[in-house]
């Protein structure tokens, strides 16, 4: 038997491997499905999600520096990646902020780690919640962005087994920026993703 005409075995080719569903899901299908639908005149016009950021902020960082391990464990355990300090760039009386001082840590995910997140969040994270309901998309700044904010951090299997390591980590923020400033695409998009997502004027952060 000729071997030439023999099918590719994906499981032996080390560049599918490699590959996220997820971006393979954007770059076959959804992709040339909004150029059907918006009539693009250059590839750079299809909208994608250019980063994820993850970030906590607490009080109780600030006054107890070592409170803030629970936070950077729990946030590489959930993204694979190290986060990073945060600091406030500027002192504010009001708030007893100095310049400089501790605010928490962040993560932020680009390329294979963003849709390895993504995959998480559409298929295991979003099911698990009984109480939720679509995210109002809204143009805050250019590009688009909207925010998820996690208080129970359990749903997240990475954490849930190890509860008790994670008393002072007390939630996290996730913002979902996207590369184009057209509402009507960013919908399109969190659409074909299954992100349940609605077009309104309201700008409140969905909690949950």
């Amino acid at each position: 038997m000729n071997s030439a005409k023999l099918p590719v075995n994906i499981f032996k080719n080390p560049l599918l491997l490699n590959t996220n569903r997820y971006k393979l899901y954007y770059s076959n299908i959804i992709c040339q499905d909004l150029i059907l639908k918006q009539n693009y005149n250059t590839i750079f016009e299809i909208p994608s999600f250019k980063k994820i950021i993850l970030n906590t902020t607490s009080k109780h960082y600030m006054n107890n520096k070592k409170s803030i391990i629970s936070a950077l464990l729990g946030l590489e355990l959930i993204t694979g990646r190290k986060p990073k300090l945060t600091y406030a760039k500027n002192s504010i009386a009001s708030f007893k902020l100095r310049n400089n001082q501790l605010l928490g840590c962040k993560v932020t995910l680009r390329g294979a780690a963003l849709y390895n997140f993504l995959d998480l969040i559409i298929t295991i994270i979003l099911p698990r919640l009984r109480d939720f309901s679509k995210i109002s998309i809204n143009s805050f700044k250019k590009p688009i962005n909207y925010s998820l904010g996690f208080r129970n951090l359990l749903i997240f299997p990475e954490l849930e087994d190890h509860f008790e390591l994670f008393e002072l980590f007390k939630g996290f923020n996730i913002n979902f920026i996207m590369s184009s400033s057209n509402i009507s695409d960013c919908s399109l998009l969190s659409s074909a993703f299954q992100l349940p997502c609605t077009l309104s004027n309201a700008k409140k952060k969905k909690e949950l």
